[in-house]
């Protein structure tokens, strides 16, 4: 009976490890540096979205080396979604949350940041003690399309109004499914549209424009106003 080779080469998993801890002790490093740069007189800084998201990003490489996730898709499903909840809780930390006639701006950001951080650590938890699929292959079609809408609708909102960026973002959205139907996709676009304005606009009376009032900025072309 042979005995297992002294030289042989550890399997891809380890060296996986090893670079996903390397990795994401570095960029806890970078984000705690980058916040605390101003009170260390360092010559940077991050602002403080991004340290957080660099700083969970890093935690998130680390957990699967000391944690027997058993479905590693639920898991960095929902680390990706808390990374994004932290961003969107504290990039609107400088707007209130409420003013003296009610809602004020920060407050649906905030809000929806925290649902999304909860239904991400709903996924986190899950994949403790639920057996699912582990990592495949990314769709880089998926990630263009999914996070190109988002900055899209972050970019067209007050400009065009609700009318335009709601079902743009949806549109967009959906050639990121190689077998999305057309016709459903417009469907739900403008369903969720009407939805969206009379939830935001008419239920809850936050200051999102409803009408197109002039074109995106474009760097280098003058604005054309409605």
């Amino acid at each position: 009976m042979s005995s297992p080779s002294i030289d042989s080469e550890p399997d891809s998993g380890s060296r996986f490890s090893a670079l996903g801890v390397s990795f994401g002790l570095l960029l806890i490093a970078i984000a705690v540096l980058g916040y605390m740069a101003p009170s260390f007189g360092l010559p940077f800084s991050l602002h403080q979205a991004a340290a957080w998201a660099m700083g969970i990003t890093g935690l998130a490489l680390l957990l699967p080396s000391f944690l027997p996730f058993k479905a590693m898709q639920d898991y960095a499903g929902g680390m990706f979604l808390i990374v994004l909840a932290v961003i969107g809780i504290a990039g609107t930390m400088n707007l209130n949350f409420k003013t003296t006639t009610g809602v004020g701006p920060g407050m649906m950001p905030r809000a929806t940041g925290f649902i999304v951080a909860a239904l991400g650590l709903i996924l986190v938890i899950n994949a403790l003690f639920k057996k699912g699929e582990g990592l495949d292959r990314w769709s880089i079609r998926g990630i263009i399309f999914v996070l190109g809408s988002a900055l899209l609708f972050g970019w067209t909102i007050r400009p065009l109004g609700l009318i335009v960026a709601g079902p743009l973002a949806v549109v967009v959205s959906a050639f990121a499914d190689r077998d999305t139907k057309w016709i459903e996709v417009i469907i739900f676009g403008v369903v969720m549209t009407v939805a969206c304005i009379g939830l935001f606009s008419y239920g809850l009376k936050l200051p999102i424009p409803i009408w197109p009032t002039q074109m995106p900025y474009i760097p280098g072309v003058d604005t054309i106003k409605f």
